[in-house]
């Protein structure tokens, strides 16, 4: 089942504008949580042409954009909220995930001396 993705209008004017000036019009907007750092995810966001979308991709049609969803990512994404984050340079999507954190409390502390004790540069 896909997962339930608001992109706001702001955010999707910022999309639409990426688009524009690289030439990708009608691309799609791909996530993917590609890891975490200190409890919170590490996202991976792309435009991707429709045509070359991984078969996999559960696909979320919001704000008139085709939001493409890895399929390991989904159930983390679950209500997640793409957003443009003003106070970066330039404008930047900001993903408030009400699904970040660590459930497992010992994975929370071993991701913790990752992040502090062991090496923070490899973590």
């Amino acid at each position: 089942m896909s997962p339930a993705i608001t992109v706001t209008p702001a955010a999707k004017a910022k999309i639409d504008a990426v688009r524009v000036k690289t030439g990708q019009q009608d691309a799609c907007l791909r996530i993917a949580i590609a890891g975490r750092r200190g409890g919170q995810f590490i996202y991976e966001l792309d435009l991707v042409a429709a045509g070359d979308a991984p078969p996999a991709d559960l696909v979320v049609h919001t704000a008139d954009l085709r939001v493409l969803v890895d399929p390991g990512s989904a159930d983390r994404l679950d209500g997640a909220v793409i957003d443009l984050d003003s106070s970066a340079l330039g404008g930047a999507l900001r993903i408030d995930n009400p699904n970040e954190g660590w459930r497992d409390p010992i994975a929370a502390r071993v991701q913790e001396v990752l992040d502090r004790q062991i090496n923070p540069s490899v973590a």
